[in-house]
């Protein structure tokens, strides 16, 4: 809980580590309910870190600081909506600029407000700048949704920085980040899985059709468990990530045809293709 609250350098690896041990332990845990525990992480506000089934509002605008910020420059505010991309933030600002760096393949996307006078930057040094977060230091991945990693909090907004930086370090950290968080992921399905598994068999069904009710009112279901970094796999860390990608496919689909196996003849088969689709990546 500490590091969801204080997201600080590191926060990603230590809940990754967490959840790694927290899934192993679960099965030896008696009376462990998915109702009470979406009860008791939603009221600690984080149970969109620890659960699959959160369904947490986006935050409403993000807020974007330029490289002069620690000098008093002026931020710049974006709207934020149920399906916005970070690729995407740029649409909703006029005279907003795109750039882009081909390198070893990917397409590194990265976002300056209104003109580069905004920010004071040079136009021959557009290619080293990064949008980041502002309190963590990740690089987002352009292809991200934001309501993936900023949620709705009364009175707050979260930010970002743009920072300078080589681009093979960037892509570096890119890969850094998904891995983390496809770790964090993979920590989520597999608590998810084993309090399924070792479930009395009285409960079983009724814990079935708990799932299958949250994860149906999921705006990200089933496509958080169908993203995949393909362009990310080559160059350093190229083949970690891979292998982190595989493992979080394999354990989704582990759990999907475990809650198939487990269901009763009454399922909403109206829904079926949903859950069919990640049984099939």
């Amino acid at each position: 809980m500490h590091y969801v609250r204080a997201q600080c350098e590191g926060w990603d690896k230590a809940l990754g580590m967490a959840l790694s041990l927290t899934w192993i332990l679960a099965p030896n845990v008696q009376g462990l309910y998915f109702k009470d525990l979406k009860q008791t992480l939603k009221k600690e506000q984080c149970d969109q870190a620890l659960m699959i089934t959160a369904n947490v509002p986006s935050a409403k605008k993000i807020i974007v600081h330029g490289p002069d910020s620690s000098m008093g420059g002026i931020p710049s505010q974006f709207p934020v909506h149920e399906d916005t991309q970070f690729q995407q933030i740029l649409r909703y600002l006029p005279r907003s600029t795109l750039f882009s760096v081909i390198h070893n393949n990917y397409i590194l996307k990265f976002y300056i407000n209104d003109s580069l006078e905004f920010f004071n930057i040079d136009e021959n040094n557009i290619n080293c700048y990064f949008l980041t977060d502002t309190k963590s230091g990740l690089i987002h991945l352009p292809s991200s949704y934001v309501r993936d990693y900023y949620f709705f909090h009364r009175s707050f907004y979260p930010q970002l920085t743009l920072v300078k930086l080589d681009v093979d370090e960037a892509q570096l950290r890119m890969k850094q980040t998904v891995f983390a968080q496809r770790f964090i992921e993979v920590g989520k399905v597999l608590l998810t899985h084993n309090i399924l598994k070792y479930s009395p068999q009285h409960v079983i069904a009724q814990r079935v059709f708990f799932l299958h009710d949250e994860l149906t009112h999921l705006p990200s279901f089933p496509r958080k468990s169908l993203e995949t970094c393909f362009g990310m796999f080559h160059g350093e860390m190229g083949e970690q990530l891979k292998a982190m990608e595989a493992m979080h496919k394999f354990t989704w689909a582990k759990l999907m045809s475990d809650m198939f196996e487990k269901m009763e003849n009454a399922f909403m088969f109206a829904d079926l293709h949903l859950f069919i689709n990640v049984v099939r990546i």
